[in-house]
């Protein structure tokens, strides 16, 4: 399981992508409206790579940001509430209520 969550907690390489600063310019703008923002689009549109590229910029300005990647198979959001629960960033694993 602890593979598995490595996968899902990775933040995809950005080097060697077509930048998409005028994408990642937009989602910062939005961030200061909402912590959660939903990416739709066609396969190979680019929400991976804006979305990574974005994370990356974050945290190199210092920002906390949380990569989890959502497959079909991923049907129990106890499990996605439990990675993001143990994710590394948090330092330990937080308390629930």
């Amino acid at each position: 399981m602890a593979a598995h969550l490595s996968y899902k907690l990775a933040l995809p390489r950005t080097e060697g992508q077509v930048l998409r600063s005028r994408q990642v310019d937009a989602l910062t703008a939005q961030m200061q409206h909402s912590p959660v923002l939903w990416l739709l689009g066609l396969p190979g549109a680019g929400k991976t790579s804006t979305a990574a590229q974005w994370a990356a910029r974050a945290t190199a300005q210092g920002q906390r940001c949380i990569w989890y990647r959502l497959d079909e198979d991923d049907t129990d959001i106890a499990g996605l509430l439990d990675a993001l629960r143990r994710h590394p960033t948090h330092g330990a694993p937080a308390q629930m209520p």
